[in-house]
């Protein structure tokens, strides 16, 4: 029995197709679609603590641990604020550069805040 194949209908034309067939030269246009305005947003200022840092940043937290009477070692905040006492150290020498603490004989005092 020999093999009969059907022929391919041709697709349904639509109507950017139809619009093609009437005029080549010039395609039909899409429907525009409703753009939505973007409104320039505000930058967030993030909230900042006396001395300038973050709120809720491990800066912020060794910057609570500071006093300007009473001078706490660099391991005593470490060990206050569970955060590395590598990281206390560098943060509390970044205070004394910008002379916001003080370094003395038995720790680190603040100077003063902003």
């Amino acid at each position: 029995m020999p093999a009969t194949t059907k022929a391919a209908k041709p697709a349904k034309a639509t109507k950017n197709a139809k619009a093609l067939k009437a005029n080549p030269a010039k395609p039909a246009e899409p429907q525009p679609q409703a753009v939505a305005e973007a409104k320039p947003s505000k930058p967030v200022v993030a909230e900042k603590d006396a001395l300038g840092c973050r709120l809720k940043s491990q800066s912020a937290t060794i910057n609570a641990q500071l006093s300007t009477t009473k001078p706490k070692t660099a391991l005593e905040i470490s060990t206050a604020t569970s955060i590395n006492a590598g990281r206390c150290r560098a943060h509390l020498a970044y205070l004394v550069g910008k002379d916001l603490a003080k370094a003395t004989d038995d720790g680190y005092v603040l100077v003063k805040a902003k």
